[in-house]
């Protein structure tokens, strides 16, 4: 790690944080996930269908706020222009901003520069040979991040996320919700619905898509983890380099 001799204090701070960010922070939604898998595969090897719903349900929460705290990064690198903005975006960003910022990026013709980070020619003169110059481009950028970023601007998908975490809204059986007195008997089958207004969504829970849908949630938080771990690593790396990182004013 190098010196950040000249630096002033609050941009020191944000260095420090950075790399703190990409060692331990951004890993916390995979660490709830890599304990909530193993006990949705026992669950569903005990034929306890209820509790694979459950947990499948959580293993989806989880992975909406893996996107979510990646785009709250994303916006505050944007931000940073002004020693520690960073930090203070991301203590003080509203509701709503996170969202509005992705969508404004998915439409972007410069990912590099609406993100905030460095040029091409400033990046390759401060770091030479290690530059990685043929994927640091606002292409190579949207290629790295650009399934997220689709993923999260989905409405539905915020919109789920935001039912788990607060309303509870999920159901063994969508008819439970019809007019049809003779609709629901006993409540079997292999969904268990998330409710979004009228269209209920169905995830698996008595079959083995149950398990390999989990996994791929899981493996969806690893690799998010991991390239805001980089992210967070190369944004620390351009500000001790004295290079800029932040958007002057930021995107809107």
């Amino acid at each position: 790690m190098s010196e950040t001799k000249g630096l002033p204090p609050p941009r020191v701070r944000e260095i420090r944080f950075l790399r703190e960010y990409a060692a331990f922070s951004c890993r916390q939604p995979v660490a709830v996930a890599e304990a909530l898998f193993p006990s949705l595969c026992e669950a569903y090897g005990k034929s306890d269908f209820d509790r694979v719903g459950h947990l499948l349900l959580g293993l989806h929460s989880e992975m909406i706020h893996a996107y979510e705290a990646s785009g709250a990064l994303l916006l505050a690198l944007s931000k940073g222009s002004e020693p520690g903005a960073i930090l203070v975006t991301l203590w003080s960003y509203g509701e709503g901003e996170v969202a509005k910022f992705l969508e404004g990026l998915a439409t972007s013709e410069d990912w590099l520069t609406y993100v905030g980070l460095p040029g091409e020619s400033e990046v390759s003169g401060a770091f030479g040979g290690r530059a990685a110059s043929a994927g640091y481009s606002h292409e190579g950028l949207k290629t790295l991040l650009g399934a997220f970023v689709g993923m999260y601007t989905n409405k539905d998908v915020r919109g789920s996320y935001n039912k788990i975490k607060h309303g509870l809204l999920f159901v063994r059986d969508k008819d439970l919700l019809s007019d049809d007195a003779t609709k629901v008997g006993t409540i079997t089958g292999d969904r268990v619905h998330l409710l979004l207004n009228d269209k209920p969504v169905g995830l698996p829970v008595s079959s083995p898509e149950a398990v390999r849908l989990a996994f791929i949630y899981l493996s969806n938080m690893r690799q998010i983890s991991e390239v805001m771990a980089a992210m967070a690593n190369f944004a620390a790396e351009c500000l001790d380099a004295g290079l800029k990182v932040g958007t002057s004013p930021p995107p809107s």
